[in-house]
């Protein structure tokens, strides 16, 4: 399972040429809907279910600390009876958004912009995360073949 929880600034519809669906934000407010509402399957990928925002919203570090949305995602992962649960961020740095999420994940797995991302940026990073669920690894992303 794949959930695009980077609120204030989705992009894994986009990214994955699926439509978004603004009911997954209604589903973490505690709207009376159901998972199978607002899934999208990936062709060529039976397994893979992804749940994709259809817009950004202001309030996303707010609402990802809510109570409702908390039990809205153990529930999401639990009623999908899924293997693996990937959840999408907003970055740590620069945001509350992506630091708000973090307390319902068992793991985190941080990737750095290896465009336009520093090493002070990842220690930076990872001195926020001290006190978040276990950090899995750093993966450099957009990493240029330097020979």
């Amino acid at each position: 399972m794949l959930v695009d929880l980077a609120l204030g600034h989705p992009s894994l519809a986009m990214q994955l040429g699926v439509p978004g669906d603004f009911r997954l934000v209604s589903y973490l407010r505690g709207e009376d809907l159901q998972p199978d509402d607002f899934v999208n399957r990936i062709e060529g990928e039976t397994n893979l279910r992804c749940f994709t925002s259809g817009r950004a919203i202001p309030d996303g570090a707010e609402l990802l600390q809510d109570e409702v949305t908390r039990e809205r995602i153990d529930r999401l992962v639990t009623d999908s009876g899924c293997d693996l649960a990937i959840f999408d961020l907003s970055p740590v740095l620069g945001t509350d958004e992506g630091l708000a999420g973090l307390p319902v994940m068992d793991a985190v797995l941080l990737v750095a912009d290896g465009r336009s991302g520093t090493g002070q940026q990842i220690t930076d990073c990872q001195r926020l995360l001290a006190d978040m669920p276990p950090l899995l690894g750093v993966v450099l992303n957009k990493a240029e073949d330097v020979r």
